[in-house]
């Protein structure tokens, strides 16, 4: 695997533009890019132009991981990119950077514990993925990609029946994707993984969604449906970024949304009915 295929590697001097810089300033050089970069950060939701929407999204990708690991806001991100001056924000990147290699040794116990995993189940290396948000398929085995790991996907059934509670300490991961495998369940540790963005865990076989899951503050998206859930819990109508939920196709003999004996509580179902009055709910 190059090089350049990770988003940060060893330590570099804090002159150099880091790499996620690099991709993001790439992007802005279009100014209706950044003109529609800019409406997105002040909270326009209602779509993009076509000939600069799969742009956009990937800055918006991107500025996650940049605001998170520079601590700053999207607002300072949109002023640096108005004014091609990212030198303060390029410097806190590289600090954030030199941390997360210092602490690779501390962390080298979890993320053994995800390669084991990987390796249990004969997983792809990573590779690039070109879709509209994942960009990378498969899972590293060392602890530098890890720690640089981004996105999460497997999409073809490799026998998987549990997701790593460690995943959770993946520090720059946007987007978990396994689908089409034998998964029973969302492990709550998982909530506490604050960069995440989406949770695609469709066609498995969970059923049920604990409480806690409104930890996942920047998850815009879920889907699970093809599953077994009897149980959702009420949390879920309070995550505070969450745009689009998918529950169809539930493999089970009752609709749970829909039925007089739905498995579902009172409160999960007054929950899941105000987000279909709030959000984009498939069920």
């Amino acid at each position: 695997m190059s090089e350049n295929m990770w988003p940060f590697s060893k330590t570099k001097s804090n002159c150099e533009t880091h790499p996620l810089i690099e991709q993001f300033s790439a992007l802005m050089e279009s100014s209706k890019s950044l003109e529609w970069f800019e409406n997105v950060v002040g909270g326009w939701n209602m779509g993009l132009p076509l000939d600069v929407a799969f742009d956009v999204q990937e800055a918006i990708n991107l500025s996650y991981t940049i605001t998170s690991m520079a601590g700053v806001s999207s607002t300072a991100l949109v002023d640096a990119a108005k004014s091609g001056d990212f030198k303060a924000i390029n410097k806190q990147m590289h600090r954030s950077n030199n941390a997360l290699n210092e602490r690779a040794a501390d962390t080298s116990r979890n993320f053994s514990r995800i390669i084991e995993w990987a390796n249990d189940h004969d997983l792809p290396q990573l590779q690039r993925w070109d879709a509209t948000f994942y960009k990378q398929a498969g899972v590293p085995r060392n602890i530098r990609g890890l720690n640089n790991l981004r996105f999460l996907l497997v999409t073809e059934d490799h026998g998987i029946t549990e997701i790593p509670t460690e995943i959770s300490k993946l520090p720059l991961l946007q987007g978990i994707a396994i689908t089409s495998n034998k998964i029973t369940s969302i492990p709550t540790e998982i909530y506490q993984c604050a960069s995440l963005q989406r949770l695609d865990l469709e066609n498995n076989d969970l059923t049920r969604v604990e409480d806690g899951i409104h930890g996942l503050a920047n998850v815009h998206a879920i889907d699970l449906s093809g599953n077994k859930l009897v149980h959702v819990t009420p949390d879920i109508a309070r995550m505070p970024s969450l745009t689009k939920l998918d529950i169809r196709k539930q493999k089970t003999s009752i609709d749970m949304m829909r039925a007089n004996d739905t498995p579902l509580s009172d409160a999960s179902l007054t929950a899941l009915h105000n987000l279909v009055r709030s959000i984009d709910v498939k069920y």
